[in-house]
């Protein structure tokens, strides 16, 4: 019950972060960018303008969202393992100014890592440095980061990392949200995304 408890919290911190941070069954083309949203065929995710791929692994369940744009981000998926307390989304931040758009990953994440550095329910612990990871090919900057409730610190650590890529004016943001217990997972769902072509 504590781990549903905790992925359900999880849930709601991976939307709150992303859309208050900075805004899928078929492919949208959204005007003014050149973004666009990923498609599912059966367990098979497919994104020819962030050129990537992968399975849904068995053991998640996808939840169904319409894509849409908030305040300059667009959510394209969010999937979750509820027996091992894994949750995964996927996000664009549009970059629609100057100031913006002058932006690199780590100004991004140096951002992210303030706001949520001033959670009013959570104690979060950041590394000192932003690594360097290369998924499907590309450059992610991540930021690895856990969290425990200020309600309760000491009942579960959670572990949340943020993968950005700068590409086209926009963000591409990757947020894995997971337990001790589903690290394993998390580690697999990474290596098994691929480029398209």
């Amino acid at each position: 019950m504590v781990k549903k408890s905790c992925v359900f919290i999880a849930l709601v911190i991976v939307f709150c972060c992303v859309f208050l941070l900075n805004g899928c069954d078929t492919t949208i083309f959204l005007p003014k960018t050149n973004i666009t949203i990923g498609t599912w065929v059966d367990d098979i995710y497919t994104n020819q303008w962030a050129n990537i791929t992968f399975t849904l692994p068995s053991d998640c369940d996808l939840i169904k969202i319409n894509a849409f744009e908030f305040s300059g981000q667009i959510q394209d998926f969010l999937f979750v393992n509820i027996d091992q307390s894994l949750v995964i989304s996927l996000t664009y931040v549009i970059l629609s100014n100057k100031t913006q758009k002058e932006q690199t990953a780590e100004d991004y994440l140096n951002t992210v890592k303030q706001q949520l550095a001033a959670s009013a329910n959570k104690n979060y612990i950041f590394t000192d440095d932003f690594e360097n990871v290369i998924i499907a090919g590309e450059k992610y900057v991540v930021m690895p980061s856990e969290f425990s409730f200020k309600e309760n610190p000491t009942e579960t650590i959670n572990y949340q990392d943020g993968y950005v890529r700068k590409f086209d004016a926009a963000f591409i943001v990757l947020i894995i949200t997971y337990t001790d217990d589903a690290k394993e997972s998390a580690d697999s769902f990474l290596s098994s995304i691929t480029q398209i072509n």
